[in-house]
């Protein structure tokens, strides 16, 4: 019975939504220019779209096709590109407009949300500890995302759930629809059929040389292997510079002094809450929301665990973790919770009514705006000074190697001379995952545009920098 529920339930949020993007519509101005056949890697950068004045060019439209196309089957196939173009574009556009209308809304993702989203990730977190950045970002790396472009896209799916929890929360399906769904999927027919065998079949089926040659013939194409690469290249890591790299004390007083603003904490409060939602109920429905919470905060205020309260009662997401959203900031959060979140003191419970339902907010602790003294933050900036330090060693490195490489035209005897180990791939395809490079879009990109022979400029790649040259290049071809 949910099953069907459910399926009902999704054809209605499915009309909702387009009325949804219609209206949205009508608020924005959305200009569109048809495209054409041609392969988008052949265009100038033209606006292709623009919603209230954001445009969309030609290179947008060619990213968002490049990450359409990442890591599946279809890669490098350029023939597909004006076959997906347009549907590309189209939610393009919807994703800027749904974007906007957030923002008017709003609606946004707080850093708990994010988190408590990275958290559900199957392979960040083990046994509930996280993995640690540099086992993430190898991750994200073999995928060819940063960790920023990573946790962007999850932000922007995450709003994009929460406007449409706003838009459908209050879609009703009927004991009618109901009973309608069930007897589409329950309504049977007796029918009579001849199953045959193909194998009695294929015996008397002969298939000549001569065929075979006129099949491959008519379509040749069907059969085209894809352009391959073979590549000669150095890794140059922070344990191949971490020996040159120190940072005193001095140096951690002149970058603190230098970004004291870094350090200055905003007002802020460690809030909890209970979520009872009132988005699309009708008047009566929210007055018995609402007697529902009062009553829940009179249990708070007579003792009761709030942790308790949030996990049998709250309607968020911070329900399983007793409604724990944690520290926040000044716009940060929907106006109604910011307001009441920074009026309230330490251990203090109230309602308050926002956009989404109404919230009991307990505010744990509460600080006011301060400097961090260097004390609190020296390890911070040792960690960033040597991460610095180190970028600009082996920049410096892969720089020389360049040179040197280029100077002798050898590309092993410059790595030689430098003490680098050169290295060698197997022949590959475009997007094909190498064991040193994983998915790298950037050394995917310059393997296949460097003519055989040349050396490219240095790239930044999961385990530090590389410095490629392009050994032996198969063009596609039908074998």
């Amino acid at each position: 019975m949910f099953r069907l529920f459910s399926k009902s339930r999704r054809i209605v949020y499915k009309w909702i939504l387009a009325a949804f993007l219609f209206v949205m519509a009508l608020g924005m101005v959305i200009t569109l220019t048809p495209l054409g056949g041609g392969d988008t890697t052949q265009m100038q950068a033209n606006v292709l779209a623009s919603v209230d004045g954001a445009n969309i060019t030609t290179q947008d439209l060619r990213q968002g096709i490049d990450s359409r196309l990442r890591n599946t089957p279809l890669a490098y196939q350029s023939q597909l590109v004006p076959r997906i173009a347009q549907g590309v574009l189209d939610q393009m556009v919807i994703d800027r407009a749904m974007i906007k209308q957030a923002r008017k809304l709003g609606i946004e993702i707080t850093q708990q949300e994010l988190l408590q989203a990275l958290q559900g990730i199957p392979g960040l977190y083990d046994n509930g500890k996280f993995i640690g950045m540099d086992a993430y970002e190898n991750q994200l790396g073999a995928q060819g995302l940063t960790v920023g472009q990573f946790e962007a896209q999850l932000r922007q799916q995450l709003l994009f759930d929460k406007v449409r929890n706003v838009i459908t929360d209050g879609v009703v399906v009927t004991p009618a629809e109901v009973h309608e769904e069930f007897v589409k999927r329950n309504a049977k027919a007796k029918i009579e059929y001849v199953v045959f065998d193909p194998s009695q079949f294929l015996k008397s089926v002969q298939v000549t040389p001569a065929a075979l040659d006129a099949f491959f013939k008519k379509s040749p194409e069907r059969y085209k292997a894809p352009q391959q690469r073979r590549v000669r290249y150095v890794l140059i890591d922070a344990d191949r510079v971490r020996a040159e790299v120190k940072v005193d004390e001095a140096a951690l007083r002149q970058y603190y002094g230098q970004h004291l603003s870094d350090y200055r904490v905003p007002d802020r409060a460690k809030v909890a809450h209970i979520l009872f939602k009132t988005t699309g109920k009708n008047p009566a429905e929210v007055s018995t929301i609402e007697k529902t919470a009062q009553d829940v905060l009179a249990q708070v205020k007579s003792g009761a665990d709030f942790g308790d309260l949030a996990k049998q009662h709250s309607e968020d997401t911070s329900a399983q973790s007793g409604g724990e959203i944690g520290w926040i900031v000044r716009k940060q959060t929907v106006k109604e919770f910011e307001d009441a979140a920074f009026s309230m003191k330490p251990r203090e419970v109230r309602l308050v009514k926002t956009i989404y339902g109404v919230h009991i907010i307990k505010v744990e602790d509460k600080q006011s705006a301060h400097l961090q003294s260097l004390d609190e933050v020296k390890d911070a900036i040792r960690a960033e000074l040597e991460k610095q330090k180190l970028a600009a060693a082996e920049e410096s490195l892969a720089d020389r190697f360049e040179r040197e490489v280029k100077a002798k035209k050898d590309f092993q005897a410059a790595a030689r001379e430098l003490g680098l180990e050169a290295r060698e791939t197997p022949l590959f395809k475009y997007n094909q995952s190498i064991p040193d490079f994983g998915n790298s879009e950037a050394f995917q990109s310059l393997a296949f545009q460097l003519p055989q022979g040349d050396v490219g400029q240095p790239i930044s790649v999961p385990k530090g920098l590389a410095v490629i040259q392009a050994a032996e290049v198969v063009p596609e071809h039908v074998p």
